[in-house]
């Protein structure tokens, strides 16, 4: 008996990667449904050292077309034999692949022979071999989205030549919409990235190239179209100007601040389109903060550093943050909840993370400082031991979350 496609496809759906693989070995037509193009999209295939040539084979007599590809060698960098191998691969499902991710370090020769044969690439993180670059180091940049090699010329990234092969290249770099970009000790040249198109971007280590003015303009003006940007280094007042003077239209922002002041806020104001601010600071000590109010803010994730100007810090807060309904709070040093809950007594959402006292419980006065919210519908409590059971009425109350 023969089922229909569609019946079968969706009886398939609900298998596991090791049931598909059992049921791929009963027909070649069952096989085809099995890994079929929607299906791959959630399949990742991993190469790491034990593979070899005869697993290639093998992949170039299978009906499968991989769209996520991991390489993950015990070198430090591809020998040539190793990147032949990939090369293979990729000129197998380069065409439909959509994620390429290597921890093993590449040349920028053997990056550009990936980005080559990858036109419809959608993620792209790699590792740059820094003894290969010999670019302007103003920037630095360990992962990366990159489309330049020493070997390649300089025409090639020029919009206005008429060369076939660089109107490719400029394609390419128009096509990524999430860069995730860790920085170490690896240099390249800012001038070489523009990636128009791109709404997602997360930086890291980026302590000492955020003093560079030119070359902070430079990476941001080919990024303008940024909405989600997580920045997991400690900004300083020129990064954050140069991110919102070039990049207004973000709307998702995450960052570390020293000692976030009324200038931090003041820069702020030109995200008109700004839904969810995340801060982490290392202490508040210009308290109260001035500035206009973040009228499109409607999240505000932050650490609550008990200090002596507590209340203060939370008086600038909801003068500068006045329509926010979610709150996310990180404690530190054994804080409370009183002034959070008065100043944000409109909340309808709130998370609570302590980390630090993880393990300790808190007493049922802990539900206390929720008298005032009135309005809240979700609770999140992330890491907190606590008697729920001695939790007073809240009425408009949801949903209770805990993670311990």
């Amino acid at each position: 008996m023969e089922f229909p496609t569609e019946v079968l496809d969706q009886v398939l759906s609900y298998l596991t990667l090791r049931d598909r693989k059992s049921v791929s070995l009963v027909c070649e037509s069952w096989s085809e449904i099995a890994f079929n193009s929607f299906y791959m999209k959630h399949v990742r295939l991993c190469i790491d050292s034990t593979w070899d040539q005869s697993i290639v084979d093998c992949l170039r007599n299978s009906s499968r077309r991989y769209r996520n590809v991991f390489i993950y060698l015990w070198t430090n960098s591809l020998s040539e034999m190793n990147f032949d191998m990939i090369v293979e691969i990729l000129d197998l499902f380069g065409g439909a692949l959509k994620r390429f991710h290597s921890l093993t370090r590449l040349t920028e020769e053997q990056l550009w022979n990936v980005m080559i044969r990858v036109p419809d690439i959608r993620e792209l993180i790699v590792t740059v071999d820094a003894s290969f670059l010999k670019y302007d180091r103003s920037v630095p940049v360990l992962k990366c989205l990159q489309d330049s090699s020493n070997n390649v010329p300089l025409e090639l990234f020029q919009p206005d030549t008429k060369s076939s092969t660089s109107q490719y290249a400029i394609k390419l770099v128009e096509v990524p919409r999430t860069c995730e970009m860790p920085s170490d000790e690896c240099h390249f040249s800012v001038e070489n990235l523009r990636f128009p198109m791109l709404e997602a971007l997360k930086l890291t280590k980026w302590g000492n190239c955020a003093k560079n003015d030119k070359a902070l303009r430079l990476f941001f003006n080919g990024v303008q179209y940024l909405k989600d940007v997580r920045l997991d280094f400690y900004v300083n007042d020129l990064f954050l100007d140069v991110l919102t003077q070039t990049c207004s239209g973000i709307e998702s922002l995450e960052l570390k601040l020293r000692n976030p002041n009324s200038d931090t806020f003041q820069q702020l104001e030109r995200l008109k389109k700004l839904k969810d601010l995340s801060i982490f600071a290392y202490s508040y000590r210009q308290m109260p903060l001035q500035g206009k109010p973040l009228l499109s803010v409607k999240k505000f994730s932050f650490n609550l550093i008990m200090e002596d100007n507590e209340a203060k810090t939370f008086q600038g807060f909801r003068q500068l943050l006045p329509n926010v309904d979610d709150i996310s709070i990180r404690l530190e040093r054994n804080g409370n909840l009183i002034n959070a809950c008065q100043y944000f007594p409109e909340l309808r959402r709130l998370t609570i993370a302590d980390d630090l006292t993880r393990g300790h419980m808190k007493s049922a006065n802990f539900f206390k400082n929720f008298g005032n919210l009135g309005q809240l519908e979700e609770l999140t409590l992330k890491s907190i031991y606590v008697q729920s059971e001695c939790m007073p009425p809240i009425r408009h109350l949801k949903r209770l979350v805990e993670y311990v």
